[in-house]
């Protein structure tokens, strides 16, 4: 398997956890309430997987040997705004943390901001995954020989071995299957 394989991978998990979120908005705006335990998973699966994993990968491997590259004025600005993004969504996970510690203080007020930001994060990732599978792992690839590829993707697997990855595959499936039963 070749490195963006793995990371388009990931990206599959993350939509279906988006999905899940457009979901939970669906609830949320019937209902007049959202589960905080289910705001803990959400929160979670974005800061472990989609970031510390996901990301990591990304900005610790494959964009950092970029940066020893000699690439294209386009692509030294398509990862600047990958990185931002990374930054970007990061700082929503923050503020929906926040914003769930009061909603179970019982400010129940909150719930509004709490959509918007999930709101948001939904949004965010779809553009961003598309951005880059559509606009950039493809064409980066170019820059790597068969050899640096095989050394990334070990350091991947390296990188994965340190992580309990089944944790979120299982969570993905768990809250899907929940959604379907309500």
């Amino acid at each position: 398997m070749m490195i963006i394989g793995t990371l388009m991978i990931e990206h599959r998990l993350i939509e279906r956890m988006v999905k899940i979120l457009d979901r939970e908005l669906d609830k949320a705006g019937k209902d007049g309430l959202i589960n905080p335990a289910d705001l803990d998973s959400f929160v979670d699966f974005m800061r472990v997987y989609a970031d510390k994993c996901h990301h990591g990968k990304e900005e610790g491997i494959l964009f950092a040997e970029l940066d020893r590259k000699d690439v294209s004025r386009e692509h030294r600005k398509i990862t600047g705004e990958l990185v931002s993004d990374h930054i970007f969504g990061r700082s929503l996970v923050n503020k929906l943390v926040a914003l769930n510690a009061e909603y179970k203080s019982g400010d129940k007020g909150k719930l509004k901001e709490i959509t918007g930001v999930f709101s948001g994060l939904a949004e965010f990732y779809s553009a961003h995954i598309r951005k880059e599978d559509k606009s950039y792992f493809i064409p980066v690839m170019k820059y790597f020989s068969p050899q640096e590829h095989e050394a990334m993707l070990n350091a991947f697997n390296d990188f994965d071995s340190r992580m309990d990855l089944a944790k979120y595959q299982e969570m993905v499936v768990s809250m899907e299957k929940t959604l379907k039963s309500l």
